[in-house]
């Protein structure tokens, strides 16, 4: 349990069942600890029972009798949580709280919104330190979807990944802009400690750096940790990919596989990529060099600056396209293609 000390009072389990659970509670130092020990004690059963979107904080309690002084606090209490409503938003119960084998007070439609909860988020809130909520597509590349539609569980997501000053930004954000902003973050950090991880064997908490940006609005690590790491983030939609390495530059990108015009084509590369292009798939491939394109581009600290024949793909090698000096891996990632330098 996250609580803190003043607020650790479930001593005992008694019995847990398909519709409630029984348990030893008390209260301690920290203010209303035993009603919130015993709403703890039903948002623990939800969690042993339920088999998804099992994190649920409570929202309201539409009666409480009491009988005996509810001033009087002290000593163990026997909590029964028992079940009488769950949809897919909330869990309702009604509590009886006893002492000394006399009711001390019933707690009437105490009830939790329920948070949307996959694997990822569920490994998070229980281990926010060695968990993340980015999938590893590739080597050291994270992609994160925005998977959830409740603001609770954005807020959840915030509260974990990021620290006052970068609430204080998403907060000034205008509301669509606030989850792309998120997501891309999110993949962008868990990038930065799992690097860390296997350079310095060191687990970090995401919140214990920040993500900037500099005046050409290239993304930057910010903390004493982070000193020799480069980062790229992109999103798309509802995706977004973030990569980090120790001291070399590096751009990443990802597009959707789609088709596109060809003035689109002639706009966008020279003669020599086209005839590159001519025997491939039209949407994949131009796709993958647009994706490259980019990344290059951010790798340089400089985008396209509008104009993306400045950087022509010279080599195809496999999934890989070279610019220059500079090697660009592409991958196919369900209807995406991602591309990152080398």
């Amino acid at each position: 349990m996250f609580h803190g000390p003043g607020y650790q009072g479930i001593k005992k389990l008694i019995a847990v069942g398909e519709k409630g659970i029984t348990g030893i509670i008390e209260g301690d130092t920290g203010k209303g600890s035993l009603l919130d020990n015993a709403g703890q004690l039903f948002g623990l059963w939800l969690q042993l029972t339920l088999t998804k979107d099992r994190i649920a904080f409570p929202v309201k309690i539409q009666e409480i009798t009491f009988y005996e002084d509810f001033r009087d606090q002290k000593g163990s209490f026997e909590c029964t949580c028992v079940l009488t409503e769950l949809n897919d938003e909330f869990a309702t119960a009604d509590f009886v709280m006893k002492r000394n084998n006399k009711i001390w007070a019933i707690i009437s439609g105490w009830q939790n919104r329920r948070l949307e909860i996959d694997d990822a988020l569920w490994s998070v809130s229980m281990s926010p330190l060695n968990n993340r909520l980015s999938e590893e597509i590739a080597p050291g590349v994270f992609m994160f979807h925005n998977a959830y539609n409740r603001v609770v569980s954005w807020d959840f997501i915030l509260k974990r990944y990021f620290n006052q000053d970068e609430k204080k930004h998403h907060n000034s954000l205008l509301p669509n802009k606030r989850k792309e902003w998120m997501i891309s973050r999110v993949a962008v950090k868990d990038a930065v400690r799992n690097l860390l991880n296997k350079t310095k064997k060191e687990a970090y908490f995401p919140i214990a750096f920040e993500i900037r940006s500099d005046e050409f609005r290239k993304p930057y690590p910010h903390g004493d940790m982070t000193d020799g790491i480069h980062i790229s983030i992109a999103h798309k939609g509802t995706d977004a990919v973030g990569i980090a390495q120790y001291d070399r530059p590096v751009g990443i990108d990802i597009e959707r596989i789609e088709p596109r015009s060809e003035g689109f084509n002639e706009l966008v590369f020279s003669e020599e990529e086209q005839l590159l292009l001519a025997d491939k798939d039209m949407a994949e491939w131009a796709t993958r060099f647009w994706v490259a394109k980019e990344a290059y581009g951010k790798c340089l600290g400089k985008g396209l600056q509008g104009n993306p024949k400045a950087y022509t793909i010279q080599e195809i090698r496999g999934e890989e396209l070279r610019i220059n000096d500079i090697f660009i891996k592409t991958i196919k990632h369900k209807n995406y293609i991602i591309g990152w330098t080398q």
